[in-house]
Formats: C-alpha cells, sequence, structure tokens
C-alpha cells in the first residue's frame, strides 16, 4: 500500500477579528490541499467568542491587550476550560501529523499555553508555529514581537520556557517553508539545521538561513474556505469573506513592519482575482468583501482594471472595503465614478499626520493637499471614508501636531470614522527599529514598542497628544473604532 498522506492541523487562537474567517488558515489550508496534504481547520478564536461572557468581550478589540498579561491570561483560560479542553480534543480526533499555530502580537500567550495544554495531552506531537509575530532580529534572535508579562512587566524565563514547547517556527511566508517541514515531520524525521525559514530548538542567529525565494502569488490557489464555520462569523448576521490581491506594499513608511515581512510588492492576475471574487459571490453566496491588500490601490494600471472587471459582472448588492493609498490620482471623479459602480463601499486610508514635514518623515509619500483634494472627490459618489492617525512621530513638534488636528477639522464632513488613533510603536522589523539613530531614537533592550523616547518626545507626551486627538474626535462626533496609546 502506498504511504497515507501527511495530515496537520491548522490552529487559531484568540484574539483576533472575528468579522471575517482568517485569510491566513484559508490561504495555507489550499495550498497543502493542493499537494496532497490534509489540512483540518480550527478557529479556536471564534470558537472562544462565540461563547465568551460578555465582560470578557473587549479582549478581542485590537486596542486591548489584557490578554498578554499572565495573570488575566489565566483566569480566561480557567473560565472556558471546558470550551478548550473540547476544542483540544477535536484537534487531536483528527489525529494530525503536526499541529500548526497562527501566532500574532496580541495572541501569542493564548496560543503559547494551549501549546503547553496540547503536550500533555499527546506528549510528542511536533507543533509548529507561525504568523506576523515571528521574527528574527540580529543579536536576539527569535522572539514574538514582545515577551509576557507578569505583573506588568517582562518574564523572560517564563517567555523562554513557553517557546521551548514548540518544535519549530516558520519566519516570513509560510506555504513552502511549513509544507517542507510537515513532510519531514510526519515521516518521523529530524528538522536538519540550515532549512530557510526555519527556526529550531537547536538554532542560533548565525546558523538560522533566511527564506530568499518569495512565493510565486501567481502559482498559488486562492483560498475556497472549505472546513470554515462561515454563518458563524460576523455573529451570524452576514458573509464577510477577505480576499488578498497581494502581498507586499509599493511603499515603505518608516514604521511599518508588514513591509519587513512581505519584503516585496507582488500582485496577482486580475483575472484569477475576478475568478475568485465570483466563486465567493455565486458559490459561497457572500455580498460583503473585504480586500486584506496593505494597499489596494499600490498599483494603479491592476487596481483599475480589477475596478472595470468587477463592474462588468454586474453584482447586485455586493459591497466591498479596503485599505488604500492617498495619491494624487484619487482626486480623479473618473476614478471616484469608476469605484463606485465597482461596488466601492468603504476606503481605509493611512493618513497619519496632517504636516508635510512629517509625512516626509514617515516616508508616507504623499502630502496633506493630496489628501485634501481626494477625500470630496471620492465622498461625493457615496464611498464612505475612514482614516488612521499616529500621534508622536519622532521630530513630531507641537506645530505639526496642531496640523494633524487641523486636517482632521478639514476632513471631518467626508470621513465616516477613525478607524485607528494610536501613539507611535516602534515596531519589530520596522525602519524606526533598524536604524534608531537616523531617527533619534532611544531604545530600551528588548521592549521598546511604547517606552522609546527621543529628543521632547516621551511616552507622557504622546499620550498627551493622543488625549488631545480623541477630545477633538468628540467635539466632531468622529467616531473612533481603536485607540491605543
Amino acid at each position: 500500500m502506498p504511504p497515507r498522506a501527511p495530515r496537520c492541523a491548522l490552529v487559531l487562537c484568540p484574539p483576533w477579528g472575528v468579522t471575517t474567517p482568517p485569510i491566513t488558515l484559508g490561504t495555507l489550508a489550499v495550498h497543502l490541499e493542493a499537494r496532497g496534504i490534509s489540512a483540518s481547520i480550527h478557529d479556536l478564536n471564534l470558537t472562544l467568542y462565540s461563547t465568551a461572557w460578555e465582560e470578557d468581550r473587549p479582549a478581542w478589540r485590537p486596542d486591548h491587550s489584557d490578554l498578554l498579561e499572565l495573570d488575566y491570561c489565566e483566569r480566561f483560560l480557567s473560565r472556558y476550560d471546558a470550551e478548550l479542553g473540547t476544542a483540544l480534543k477535536q484537534i487531536l480526533a483528527k489525529d494530525p501529523d503536526v499541529v500548526g499555530f497562527s501566532i500574532n502580537s496580541t495572541n501569542k500567550l493564548v496560543t503559547l499555553r494551549l501549546i503547553e495544554r496540547l503536550e500533555l495531552l499527546r506528549p510528542g506531537l511536533p507543533v509548529v508555529v507561525g504568523g506576523f509575530a515571528v521574527r528574527v532580529a540580529e543579536g536576539l534572535g527569535l522572539y514574538l514581537d514582545g515577551g509576557v508579562l507578569v505583573e506588568g512587566k517582562v518574564d523572560y524565563e517564563y517567555y523562554q520556557y513557553l517557546l521551548d514547547l514548540v518544535d519549530c517556527f516558520i519566519i516570513g511566508e509560510g506555504e513552502p517553508a511549513f509544507e517542507n517541514v510537515l513532510r519531514l515531520l510526519a515521516a518521523g524525521e529530524t528538522l536538519p539545521e540550515g532549512l530557510p525559514g526555519v527556526w529550531t530548538r537547536e538554532t542560533t542567529p548565525e546558523t538560522f538561513v533566511p527564506q530568499k525565494l518569495l512565493v510565486d502569488v501567481n502559482a498559488e490557489p486562492w483560498p475556497t474556505y472549505g472546513g470554515f464555520e462561515l454563518d458563524r462569523y460576523n455573529e451570524g448576521r452576514y458573509r464577510v469573506l477577505p480576499v488578498l490581491t497581494a502581498r507586499g506594499c509599493v511603499r515603505r513608511c518608516a514604521f511599518c513592519t508588514d513591509v519587513s515581512f512581505w519584503q516585496r510588492f507582488r500582485s496577482r492576475e486580475v483575472a484569477t482575482v475576478l475568478a475568485e471574487l465570483e466563486h465567493h459571490y455565486t458559490v459561497l453566496e457572500t455580498r460583503s468583501l473585504h480586500f486584506n491588500d496593505l494597499a489596494l490601490n499600490g498599483d494603479m494600471r491592476a487596481f483599475k482594471t480589477l475596478l472595470d472587471g468587477i463592474a462588468a459582472k454586474g453584482y447586485r448588492n455586493l459591497a466591498w472595503a479596503a485599505n488604500a493609498l492617498v495619491r494624487p490620482s484619487m482626486a480623479d471623479p473618473a476614478l471616484a465614478k469608476q469605484l463606485r459602480k465597482a461596488c466601492c463601499d468603504l476606503l481605509i486610508f493611512g493618513l497619519e499626520a496632517g504636516s508635510d514635514r512629517v509625512l516626509r518623515a514617515m516616508r508616507k509619500g504623499f502630502s496633506r493637499a493630496d489628501a485634501l483634494a481626494a477625500f470630496p472627490v471620492l465622498a461625493a459618489e457615496g464611498i464612505k471614508l475612514c482614516i488612521n492617525i499616529i500621534v508622536g512621530f519622532p521630530g513630531e513638534e507641537e506645530e505639526d501636531f496642531l496640523q494633524t488636528l487641523s486636517l482632521v477639522r478639514d476632513l471631518r464632513p467626508y470621513v465616516t470614522e477613525v478607524h485607528n488613533a494610536n501613539v507611535l510603536q516602534v515596531t519589530p522589523g520596522s525602519a524606526l527599529e533598524k536604524d534608531p539613530l537616523h531617527f533619534g531614537l532611544e531604545l530600551p533592550a528588548r521592549e521598546h514598542h511604547k517606552l522609546w523616547s527621543a529628543k521632547d518626545n516621551t511616552p507622557a507626551l504622546r499620550s498627551e497628544r493622543l488625549q488631545r486627538l480623541l477630545e477633538l474626535c468628540a467635539t466632531l462626533k468622529l467616531p473612533v473604532l481603536c485607540a491605543a496609546g
């Protein structure tokens, strides 16, 4: 008889969004299944959210970090002990050769604690972890976008204990590296040193080999979301499905960590995107889509071709949202009409600041005038507009901040919501972290996301400016979805 095909379980732990199914698991699942590997889906994030007590629901908000604190996390997990026990048994019932966990900066502690529990239930079952929070830094080695907080302080010893429960970590894009690891572990083989993008317990910064070959996005199947309980997302109201037309970004904002993860901008052929949309509309019967691209209009030629293709389909009752770049071309009335005809409902812009000096320092690639020109044109077509704001960028002076406040006032007639209002955080892999001297930053060892300082720029000052921004939004009756100081 031929050998049994490898089997894996793909798991997402809370907290994460619950409006759409996780595109990371959907993408990895179809990649593996196209290559003869069975992948079962276990969205523990959705499972726990669906049964969570009302007082625990705020833990799923992106501007909350309670589940990074060990004491709170322990109380949280104990309340849902029965649900988690059932979920872990369901994972093991699939008899996987490997269990893969998708990790991010908010769910890392819950993930590691459940891996600890899984080890007790099935000792020796290989566990692989990958995702945006898994990083390798020069002089530091492997880390998960911060540590584990005990009484408000980082406990590195316990953090390392949890990391050692994991057989290996995938750094960067998951498809090729995870498939390679899965086949080796399923065959009972020991992972050799030097596998690209793979960090084992024996790996050191000197022996780690980063991935050099990036995924060919046009050679990959798109997610069909088999194995997902689609009607349970978005609290059962209506189906919203995520779509990704490109990986990476054409811009290199100084604060952005995603650029270092994806490395290079790669867009799919528009025909394959349109085929995916047709499948989601007709087979999965969704009428709401969210493009997960860092910026859907990164390639303007492809963007316009996509809009024409959607409009030509004549979809009824379809609406979609996307992140977009502020560009001079976005002020073109013809493009705004094209967006409306293609069922665009909402665009989210990373506005970040109102000072041209700060925008240049951020490497945003647009000016204040570009935003002032584009927003009225887009809003005139009935497109909802949301913005993100960052306060406290290095070098931001009081006059710069006042210009941000004035831009928010000027754009208020056209803006539906502030999607994110945050103080600047120095995130892993960003230009700020890689070259702090260029930006005049002082970074405390390891834990510097919020605790960095610069000349005339302290955490207290940044917090005070965020509060003033929020007070202005309240005065303008401008809703703020998430605010993080």
